[in-house]
């Protein structure tokens, strides 16, 4: 579990204290595989006809039709919005090859919880600003669009905002297609197209960081018991998360090496998230299936510029197919 009790450093009763305290946190295999259970009802229901009111796990189509060939080539933006920050990606293909110049901005609680014409005309603003930047001149490119928010996906470029999250309250857009919000706010400005850390080490890294925050008078008995809840708590994470990974994997079945792609700062950070999060998913996986847990770094970002690159390359290769047939 990473970091544990010294008991040369905690009282023996408040070492039993802070451990029974944390028993909450433990879930027994048979409490994951209810988790994988109602994950699968979930995914059933989900996946009925109009997706019945009240289902949280919506199951909604991509509409992603085909996968990249090899043979993309040119500039592509993406813009990944999920949370107070975004990022907008410049990413130049080249077949098989890929780079990437993104930049990071941030969206102030006033405009999360203004209005939407607000909140989209930001966000063009430093779509705007990234462009001129990287581009200079004015310069038509597709932009791939992540929106990490419930919608109704009705078509690759339309999705329809069912509620918003993560502490957003943007009026008027629930309801809305979000791509012609943001489309709308873009013409305005003409922007663009849219188309092993050791347990001792670890009381070390606690201690700095209630410090930073302000907590003074810290005892090593102290950072123990924030060490061992962090690692309860982070283990309790990674079983979930294996939890989730083996329900698909145990609904897919297939007979060859599936690749889970993974990101986030805890997965590629946290000296044992990995680890854990490999040892669970072996537990509650099916026999005779295999798998490989790979990072995919910024794979929204780049995810959504391949989408649009390969959207192009359809659009390109029917219009082609319709003149040959014409």
């Amino acid at each position: 579990m990473g970091a544990g009790i010294d008991p040369k450093v905690i009282d023996k009763r408040v070492e039993l204290q802070v451990q029974e305290i944390c028993q909450c946190f433990v879930l027994s295999d048979d409490k994951l595989r209810q988790v994988m259970k109602a994950l699968h009802e979930a995914m059933e229901k989900g996946l009925k006809k109009g997706c019945p009111p009240g289902v949280g796990l919506k199951m909604l189509p991509s509409y992603v039709r085909s996968v990249p060939n090899g043979t993309e080539y040119g500039d592509y933006l993406a813009l990944d919005l999920g949370g107070t920050n975004f990022r907008v990606l410049l990413i130049k293909l080249r077949g098989r090859e890929a780079e990437m110049i993104g930049k990071v901005y941030e969206i102030p609680d006033s405009i999360q919880k203004g209005t939407g014409e607000l909140l989209f005309d930001h966000i063009a603003q430093c779509l705007a600003v990234f462009t001129k930047e990287q581009l200079g001149e004015k310069k038509k490119l597709s932009l791939g669009f992540t929106f990490s928010f419930p919608c109704r996906i009705e078509g690759l470029t339309k999705g329809v905002l069912i509620h918003w999250s993560k502490g957003f309250k943007a009026s008027g857009v629930e309801g809305k297609d979000v791509v012609e919000l943001l489309k709308k706010a873009c013409k305005k400005r003409q922007v663009t197209e849219m188309e092993d850390i050791a347990k001792a080490r670890l009381g070390a890294k606690t201690r700095e960081i209630l410090t930073k925050i302000g907590i003074k008078s810290i005892s090593d008995e102290d950072c123990q018991i924030v060490a061992y809840v962090c690692s309860m708590i982070s283990t309790r994470a990674a079983h979930l998360t294996a939890a989730a990974i083996s329900q698909v994997l145990n609904r897919m079945k297939r007979n060859f090496k599936v690749t889970v792609g993974v990101d986030g700062t805890v997965y590629r950070l946290h000296p044992f998230f990995k680890r854990i999060l490999q040892e669970k998913i072996n537990c509650l996986i099916d026999k005779g299936l295999e798998y490989q847990l790979m990072l995919s770094a910024d794979g929204s970002g780049i995810g959504a510029a391949v989408v649009a690159a390969v959207a192009t390359r359809m659009k390109h290769e029917a219009e082609k197919k319709a003149r040959r047939a014409g």
